[in-house]
């Protein structure tokens, strides 16, 4: 009987390690790749935006702030944590996915509520007139094609190569 309880015990501290280990691992990446980056590039772009060639602007056309880019982490990160469920299902911690972390509530709940999140924004794309994510209205700002400029009248000039 004792031996089952320090098992217990030493497969709780496993568990937190490795979660805790996990979570912030994800969440180091996803802070230098979302908020270091853009502060050390000379256009204030993460590596995507630089590929794709968008840019983040506020709604009156200037940079964007440093809290305006915190929020956006912020969602983006909450969106993003459903993803670390199939890297658990993958390398076969199914357990682990389930194990309360403070009460009932347990890491598959925090992935579920993230994966709505996310597929609400996904939606919210759809539905908004600019096709903004969730995490971009939030934080009021606007993403911009720079091979699409506007011109005066509205219109729409191709400038890209």
């Amino acid at each position: 009987m004792e031996n089952n309880i320090i098992f217990d015990s030493y497969y709780l501290t496993f568990t937190l390690t490795y979660l805790g280990s996990l979570l912030i691992c994800y969440f180091t990446s996803l802070l230098i790749l979302e908020l270091v980056v853009p502060l050390i590039s000379k256009n204030s772009s993460t590596l995507s935006y630089i590929i794709f060639k968008i840019v983040l602007a506020t709604k009156d056309e200037d940079e964007p702030k440093i809290y305006q880019r915190i929020i956006r982490s912020f969602i983006r990160f909450l969106m993003y944590v459903s993803s670390t469920v199939l890297v658990l299902f993958f390398i076969g911690n199914y357990q682990m996915i389930s194990f309360p972390l403070i009460g009932e509530f347990s890491f598959l709940t925090i992935c579920f509520m993230s994966l709505i999140i996310a597929l609400c924004s996904l939606l919210f794309v759809f539905i908004s007139k600019k096709n903004q994510g969730f995490s971009e209205t939030l934080s009021l700002l606007i993403v911009k094609d720079t091979t699409m400029l506007e011109n005066i009248s509205g219109e729409t000039i191709n400038n890209g190569k």
